[in-house]
């Protein structure tokens, strides 16, 4: 019997370690799209804690890559949050406090050759009197539309990934 309970056990922890915390995925028509955007959130308490950050970086990659293969998109949006959450609003509602966010995009550029690029990080403000110096980094998260718009959606032309990936692209 202690032989199920370690194999059960084992495969919970490579279940957890391959699902991101939180997916966001777009409604087509009635059905769920594929996930275009992937997130890690870590505690305030695992801050200075660089092997489970890398683990996350890892995960996230990881993640968008299987999305992009088996959705055959452009692109997946990463996120990575590292902050605590806390005073409770209500049940639901939590105001988050000292909270890092950086946003990644990850894309197939050529066969097998997938890049990871950090688009911008940024501090969420904790009061009022942090709200001034979020406005001026605001301006970094407008190419995120962009970015999502560009390469997160499924290829409608025949200049596709999936082309891309079956090597049927000529170089000229």
């Amino acid at each position: 019997m202690q032989g199920k309970t370690n194999c059960r056990q084992t495969s919970k922890r490579i279940r957890n370690l391959i699902r991101p915390d939180f997916i966001v995925q777009q409604q087509e028509n009635i059905s769920w799209g594929p996930p275009v955007v992937i997130g890690e959130i870590k505690g305030d308490d695992a801050k200075d804690d660089l092997h489970a950050s890398l683990l996350d970086l890892i995960r996230i990659g990881h993640i968008s890559k299987k999305i992009i293969d088996i959705h055959h998109c452009d692109g997946v949006i990463g996120v990575h949050v590292v902050g605590n959450l806390v005073f409770p609003l209500n049940s639901y509602l939590k105001l988050i406090v000292n909270t890092t966010v950086s946003i990644y995009i990850i894309s197939l550029v050529s066969p097998g050759f997938y890049i990871m690029l950090e688009v911008c990080s940024f501090v969420i403000p904790r009061d009022l009197t942090q709200l001034r110096s979020f406005l001026a980094v605001a301006e970094d998260l407008l190419p995120i539309k962009k970015l999502y718009n560009d390469h997160c959606r499924k290829p409608d032309s025949g200049l596709s990934i999936s082309n891309i990936r079956a090597g049927l692209l000529d170089a000229a």
